[in-house]
């Protein structure tokens, strides 16, 4: 009965994962989360055609050990990646920017992964959409 309860605690307490930050401090294009783009502040310029070019796809891990206290990747630049998406496709910026999150395959190993010392990530998906402006209205 004592061996059920400690495999019983032991799963309770298994943590596999990361923590991290993505930081986008070098963008030279403007980014949106929704279909619409705010060109400068404080104006009121609308979209009105554009066209959307096909969803691009970027992923990140992040991945961390001791439970998640030691991280190998506290930071990820995206800048490079997005600046280099839109200007391959002669676009003027991104919209419909999403992040997914999901599981690393190194989660899957119980009871490996309630060990301090063993490593858990954790897989950042980013899509949007490029865009280029055919028609701008103020």
């Amino acid at each position: 009965m004592k061996k059920i309860i400690f495999v019983f605690y032991i799963t309770l307490i298994n943590c596999a994962g990361s923590k991290g930050n993505l930081i986008f401090n070098k963008l030279n294009y403007p980014v949106s989360m929704t279909n619409q783009i705010i060109f400068k502040q404080n104006s009121n310029y609308s979209v009105n055609n554009y066209i959307i070019y096909e969803e691009f796809e970027v992923e990140e891990n992040f991945c961390s050990t001791f439970y998640s206290h030691i991280a190998f990747h506290t930071k990820i630049d995206l800048s490079e990646k997005l600046n280099q998406e839109i200007y391959s496709k002669n676009g003027e910026g991104i919209i419909n920017l999403k992040f997914y999150s999901k599981n690393h395959i190194v989660n899957y190993f119980w009871p490996l992964t309630a060990l301090p010392f063993w490593i858990g990530c954790t897989t950042i998906l980013i899509k949007g959409n490029v865009f280029k402006i055919t028609e701008l209205k103020n």
